[in-house]
């Protein structure tokens, strides 16, 4: 479940530097004060605000974890061993190995091979009787 619009204007108010009360009364909640202390107990949006308040990314921007992978591999400035991580994460969902192919695609592949060997079409004639 992600963050809804509201929470991400709440989000925005208190990373602009305004009260918790102000910020959940401009994302537009009825009781602000009351609004504002769940916002503040609710872990997915406490994490989303350490993040963005250390100037890290927002994760809740990425739709799927490969999108995130390739983000990290492309754009990470700190241990170059986490960027080198994430290209191996993300290596299998990329390129398949060589060889690695399912079943079915296999078999359709061995039917196509003995086919050929077996039905052949004859050949045409080498001469012709003429009368």
């Amino acid at each position: 479940m992600s963050i809804s619009a509201q929470q991400r204007q709440f989000i925005d108010g208190v990373l602009e530097g305004k009260t918790q009360t102000e910020a959940a009364r401009e994302a537009g909640y009825a009781h602000a004060k009351v609004a504002a202390s769940r916002m503040m107990k609710n872990k997915k949006i406490v994490r989303v605000l350490e993040n963005l308040k250390a100037g890290g990314e927002d994760m809740e921007k990425f739709e799927c974890p490969i999108e995130f992978l390739k983000y990290i591999m492309n754009n990470y400035n700190g241990e170059p061993k986490l960027a080198v991580d994430a290209a191996k994460a993300l290596l299998p969902y990329t390129y398949a190995k060589k060889g690695e192919i399912g079943k079915k695609q296999m078999d359709k592949e061995q039917a196509v091979k003995s086919s050929n060997d077996i039905y052949k079409p004859f050949p045409p004639p080498t001469h012709l009787v003429m009368k």
